[in-house]
């Protein structure tokens, strides 16, 4: 006579070992569920700090577009400044100038004065002391001589200051070309500034871009995930189904003895399905080996 009570074990542990496989699966499906939305929460909170970045940027960009505008207004107060202090310049040359004139002026009256007094004296001479008229001709000689020579002193000063004259407009003028090269400057100052704050609005924008493709592609693993997850929620379904599917139509004769031998109490056919219900409990040990 055989024992089946080592078969029900054999379906029992079986049927437990399914079920625990299947519990196993959905654990591995909730943690990669739970892994999943871990993903999906740290590529939105990688987003939003990306997006905290890329507004320090957009506030650095017009810090500095903010500074160059205060720099090139600075670089026009210097201008005014250097405008006011040659037209200072030029009215200063101008004031001495005139007031060379001034002194020439009172040089060639100083000299006609001697002149003329050179002349009284000669005639007084001339009238008080006929021998003194030779040594009157002497002086009076000499007292010319010496008005030529205030003339010539007088010449040689009004050049001067015609010279002095001609250099402040000189200075002037390099004055004024100073002021716009250093206007063209400013000029450029700004115009660079400009420029390097739409390169640096570019660059926002490229960064924005590349945030914002960060924050699709972290959306599209999310689904990914997802769609991993519910082929492994399906596949596990499908292992539960198979191992139900498997386990049923096996019902095994419960009875507390029989023969093994065909001829011995009738029992052929319920030997018959016992030898076959022994062949699938085999396929179903080599299955759960496997």
């Amino acid at each position: 006579m055989f024992n089946v009570t080592g078969c029900l074990d054999i379906k029992r542990l079986s049927g437990i070992w399914c079920v625990e496989l299947h519990f196993v699966a959905l654990r591995y499906v909730q943690l990669f569920i739970d892994y999943s939305r871990f993903i999906g929460y740290r590529c939105v909170e990688l987003h939003f700090v990306s997006l905290r970045y890329v507004q320090l940027f957009i506030d650095y960009s017009r810090f500095i577009g903010y500074r160059c505008v205060e720099l090139h207004f600075v670089a026009l107060r210097y201008v005014q400044l250097f405008i006011d202090y040659s037209r200072f310049i030029s009215y200063r040359c101008v004031e001495l100038h005139f007031v060379a004139l001034r002194y020439v002026q009172l040089f060639i009256d100083y000299s006609r004065f001697i002149g003329y007094r050179c002349v009284e004296l000669h005639f007084v001479a001339l009238r008080y002391v006929q021998l003194f008229i030779d040594y009157s001709r002497f002086i009076g000689y000499r007292c010319v001589e010496l008005h030529f020579v205030a003339l010539r002193y007088v010449q040689l000063f009004i050049d001067y200051s015609r010279f002095i004259g001609y250099r402040c407009v000189e200075l002037y003028f390099v004055a004024l070309r100073y002021v716009q090269l250093f206007i063209d400057y400013s000029r450029f100052i700004g115009y660079r500034c400009v420029e390097l704050h739409f390169v640096a609005l570019r660059y926002v924008q490229l960064f924005v871009d590349y945030s914002r493709f960060i924050g699709y592609r972290c959306v599209e693993l999310h689904f990914v995930a997802l769609r991993y997850v519910q082929l492994f929620i399906d596949y596990s379904r499908f292992i539960g189904y198979r191992v139900c599917k498997l386990m049923e139509g096996h019902h095994f004769v419960i009875s507390p003895s029989y023969s093994l031998d065909p001829e011995v109490d009738g029992h052929t056919d319920i030997v018959n399905k016992h030898v076959s219900g022994l062949a699938k409990l085999e396929q179903i040990k080599n299955l759960g080996s496997n």
